[in-house]
């Protein structure tokens, strides 16, 4: 039994019939069956269902990827731009540290990673989750007390071990 599709034959019970109804094709784009005609997109209406569904979709997508903790708490005060910016700052830090790190220069390392420890517990709790992104784990407060603990134990051992002359 051959596929009707690909020989261009009408299916069993059926006839072959070409409408003037536009259909969608593999690659997203409409056509339109008798003519081949492609429609610009000005030209290609948009249901008004489909482009509730679609915000509906996204809007579901925001709360799925929105931190469960903060959803309780209020927006930041500070701007986007600004939020990003810190976080800018942050990965700035880690980044030196990381450099100190690989040159061998272990005491400025750690505590260069400590004090951007300290500066992330600020961070969170002055940033919005969705602008920290992975930073932001469990709760404000959480985060905030865990990187501020871990960030002064570093830097307060960083600075009180003896250099030994290096």
């Amino acid at each position: 039994m051959t596929n009707p599709s690909h020989t261009g034959e009408p299916r069993k019970g059926g006839a072959h019939r070409l409408n003037k109804q536009r259909i969608a094709t593999s690659r997203g784009t409409l056509r339109d069956d008798a003519a081949g005609h492609v429609p610009s997109p000005a030209q290609a209406p948009v249901p008004a269902a489909a482009s509730q569904a679609e915000a509906a979709d996204k809007a579901r997508e925001q709360l799925l990827l929105a931190n469960p903790h903060d959803a309780h708490l209020a927006p930041s005060k500070l701007s986007k731009k600004l939020q990003k910016v810190g976080v800018v700052f942050f990965v700035v830090g880690v980044v030196v540290a990381s450099i100190f790190a690989l040159t061998e220069h272990w005491r400025r390392a750690s505590f260069t990673l400590g004090a951007s420890l300290l500066y992330l517990s600020v961070l969170r709790l002055t940033c919005d989750s969705r602008i920290l992104g992975v930073l932001a784990v469990r709760s404000r407060r959480f985060d905030a007390i865990y990187t501020a603990c871990l960030g002064g134990l570093m830097a307060f051992l960083a600075a009180s071990v003896d250099s030994l002359g290096s």
